[in-house]
């Protein structure tokens, strides 16, 4: 694997490579679905897919078919915030605050079967300190275990927590604290992806965004390295088949920002820029590559990406013109993946949350 981190990106920068790139981007179309109004849920949705189904959490907990659809009725998430994250890899873990405990203020936890069955209890994550604030978890899951993480900032400062489980749901070993960071006015965000046995944390705050690779036992790969030389805001991460895909909001403006890297740590090409107007982007890994979703003045826009590198098409919008939703109160929009679909989630406050499903993806 060490050997393959470090071929992948010179190969991957290969001209050859970058042509054929481009000859995919020329052929790569999506057939998008009519938008439909999933539920009048009052909270941040959050998503996730496999190749059976997926996954959103919002007001509640909702299995869906390939095609957006729900399964079933709507379950009781493990808490009652809308700070909420959730992994589907086969079972599904949610996790959620539970603003009521307080001054015993939790991260709480609940697994799911496949078929969207609760599996077990409620659990506790951690017992948080109610001074501070806290931002939205996140979790993933790769072949042999979940990773939650949480980001808390109180003054100036914030913290990093890790909390790793097994697929059957046992915690292994203890939370992992890593060390304080300095937190600026823009905020902090942490987010978590996995590949094999491993997991990518990635982070944001004040003047750099760094990344620490995990082992699924809870060993820390390395040391924390830099994944831009410079700051960023509103990070995410998924991990494709080749490689991971990094998305953020410039720290100071509006531009989406996008880097690859190995599974190792080693960048693949340089940064660049997905759009000069873009609020909170979302990115998911399907068959082809990835694909980012942003917010931008009442409207939801994407883009897709190949596996390492090169578009896919064009940037196209999500949401439609009759559906306009206010910067004050517009949800941050989110996108989840199966092998044969793709899920979009944006919406507000005031109208609920809307789905759209696209279709068509090339054949590999």
């Amino acid at each position: 694997c060490t050997l393959l981190s470090f071929i992948f990106p010179l190969f991957i920068n290969m001209p050859i490579i970058r042509v054929l790139f481009a000859c995919i981007a020329a052929t790569h179309a999506y057939e998008l679905g009519t938008p439909f109004k999933l539920n009048s849920g009052t909270y941040q949705p959050s998503v996730d897919g496999n190749p059976e189904g997926l996954v959103v959490v919002s007001n509640g907990v909702q299995f869906c078919d390939v095609d957006g659809k729900p399964k079933g009725k709507s379950m009781s998430g493990p808490g009652i915030s809308g700070n909420s994250a959730v992994a589907f890899p086969d079972r599904a873990l949610v996790v959620q605050y539970n603003e009521s405990m307080i001054p015993d203020f939790r991260l709480c936890g609940q697994f799911y079967t496949s078929a969207g069955v609760e599996d077990g209890s409620q659990f506790t994550i951690s017992h948080l300190d109610a001074e501070g604030l806290y931002y939205t978890p996140s979790v993933a899951g790769n072949t042999d275990a979940f990773m939650v993480s949480w980001a808390r900032q109180v003054s100036t400062t914030a913290n990093v927590s890790l909390m790793i489980y097994t697929s059957d749901g046992a915690p292994v070993g203890d939370q992992i604290d890593m060390q304080a960071y300095p937190a600026g006015q823009g905020g902090s965000s942490v987010k978590v992806a996995g590949f094999a046995n491993s997991f990518l944390v990635c982070y944001s705050f004040q003047d750099y965004m760094s990344g620490q690779y995990v082992s699924s036992a809870g060993e820390l790969l390395g040391g924390r390295f830099s994944i831009i030389d410079g700051s960023g805001t509103q990070i995410d991460v998924a991990a494709g088949p080749m490689a991971y895909l990094v998305v953020w909001r410039s720290y100071n403006g509006s531009e989406v920002w996008g880097q690859y890297l190995g599974f190792y740590g080693a960048r693949i090409g340089d940064n660049f820029r997905i759009t000069t107007k873009g609020d909170w982007p979302s990115v998911t890994s399907t068959v082809t590559g990835f694909q980012v979703v942003w917010y931008w003045s009442g409207y939801a826009y994407s883009q897709s990406f190949g596996e390492a590198g090169g578009l896919l098409g064009g940037t196209f919008m999500v949401s439609t013109p009759s559906l306009n939703f206010s910067s004050d109160t517009a949800y941050h929009p989110v996108v989840g993946s199966t092998n044969s679909s793709i899920l979009f989630l944006f919406g507000d406050i005031t109208n609920g949350i809307y789905g759209r499903v696209a279709t068509g993806l090339p054949a590999l």
